[in-house]
């Protein structure tokens, strides 16, 4: 198996309980489930539904806004933003629109399935605690590319992995099943430095943002 980020060969693990199968990147420092893991896309419907994130949660609305306030605001050149898997109470959006006043497309693909959002550019694209659950993540990274111009700035949530493979195993965020593929801020730099994007901003934990610096 080659990695779904860099196409490099991949170094087969096995999880020392489950004896499920895993993968580590050398290049990118990615980790990755073995496709037999993978989810189906009504077992993924199934965990989404699930979800019980709403407005009414002042801890989690807390600590969306953190995210904005140290990913969004403090780079941002314009208004229109692009969220990216919005899932389904798109309680992000409600909080960019109403006390920040962002003009908020959504994409989802079970919730917002339309791909209306690809007619647009945007200052912004947000996506927070999504990339995990991509399969396939470059060809999603070039499109955020291509609907940002010049200085437009993609900010992720998505929790780093932790760096030794034993960590890694006993790591929470490995046992929700629908969680793929998992980033340090290693593999990110890779990313930014192989589709030419600089890194503007990192906690060092869970979030990153990257601009663009070249035309296309």
């Amino acid at each position: 198996m080659n990695c779904l980020i860099c196409g490099e060969k991949l170094t087969r693990l096995e999880h020392p309980k489950t004896k499920e199968p895993y993968f580590y990147c050398h290049i990118c420092d990615s980790y990755s489930k073995d496709e037999s893991l993978f989810p189906t896309r009504k077992e993924e419907l199934e965990v989404y539904s699930n979800h019980q994130n709403s407005l009414d949660q002042e801890d989690y609305v807390a600590y969306l806004k953190d995210f904005v306030h140290q990913s969004i605001l403090p780079f941002h050149k314009g208004y229109r933003l692009l969220e990216y898997g919005s899932g389904p109470t798109p309680v992000l959006s409600h909080i960019l629109e109403k006390d920040y006043h962002f003009l908020v497309e959504k994409y989802d693909k079970h919730y917002e399935i339309e791909k209306e959002y690809l007619d647009l550019q945007y200052d912004v694209i947000s996506s927070t605690e999504v990339l995990e659950h991509i399969h396939n993540p470059m060809p999603v990274f070039l499109e955020w590319i291509s609907l940002l111009p010049v200085g437009g700035i993609i900010s992720i949530m998505t929790l780093f992995h932790p760096k030794n493979p034993d960590d890694f195993f006993e790591w929470w965020y490995i046992r929700d099943k629908t969680h793929l593929l998992f980033f340090s801020e290693k593999t990110f730099e890779w990313i930014a430095k192989t589709l030419e994007l600089q890194i503007v901003f990192t906690d060092h934990k869970r979030m990153i943002v990257f601009r663009k610096t070249k035309k296309d």
